[in-house]
């Protein structure tokens, strides 16, 4: 199908779901999806879209219209709150455009958002899952925060409990060692006495 003309693949495809067409059409020149996209419309586009991997998406969305690109964006990223595109995804498409077309894209998007991206680097391409889950951690970690202070508490009087033993068995050790030496002392003066006797 990859050697059809556009026209017969449109025919061809009509009745395709976004999903199966982003699978059969992932090797197929961009110039081709492109045209094919385009005469579907917007929101088979953007279904097809959320299909592709961040990667393709940088090297196909330059070939389509630059009205279709914003619905894409939009829909994906900057108007929506379960954005299937990480900061970086979005600044590493919008670096594959012209800057005065990647200007065009981005007027009328939020411009808080549009900063985040346009300072995002590698860093900001986690998953947002993984930030939900270390703020959940968090969370718990903050309502047992009392609780666990307490049994800390706790902890460390008997830690230092058992230091000051291990303080005191020290010491006791070493008087020990020191009366052994006085009575050896004392058995080296007395055996000279007996010897002057």
């Amino acid at each position: 199908m990859s050697r059809w003309s556009v026209s017969a693949l449109l025919d061809a495809t009509r009745g395709w779901s976004p999903t199966m067409f982003a699978a059969v059409s992932n090797d197929w020149r961009l110039d081709k999806v492109a045209r094919l996209l385009e005469a579907r419309g917007p929101s088979f586009t953007v279904r097809c879209c959320g299909e592709w991997e961040p990667e393709y998406l940088q090297v196909l969305l330059p070939e389509l219209d630059p009205g279709i690109v914003r619905r894409v964006l939009g829909a994906l990223y900057f108007e929506t709150d379960d954005k299937y595109l990480s900061p970086w995804d979005c600044r590493c498409i919008l670096e594959a455009f012209r800057p005065r077309a990647c200007t065009r894209l981005l007027r009328h998007f939020d411009a808080k958002e549009v900063a985040r991206v346009m300072q995002a680097g590698p860093a900001d391409d986690d998953d947002d899952e993984e930030g939900d889950e270390e703020a959940g951690i968090a969370g718990r970690g903050a309502r047992n925060n009392d609780e666990d202070g307490e049994d800390e508490e706790d902890e460390d009087e008997e830690g230092d409990e058992d230091e000051e033993d291990s303080l005191d068995g020290f010491i006791v050790y070493g008087d020990e060692e020191e009366e052994e030496g006085e009575v050896g002392e004392e058995e080296e003066y007395s055996s000279e006495d007996d010897d002057d006797d």
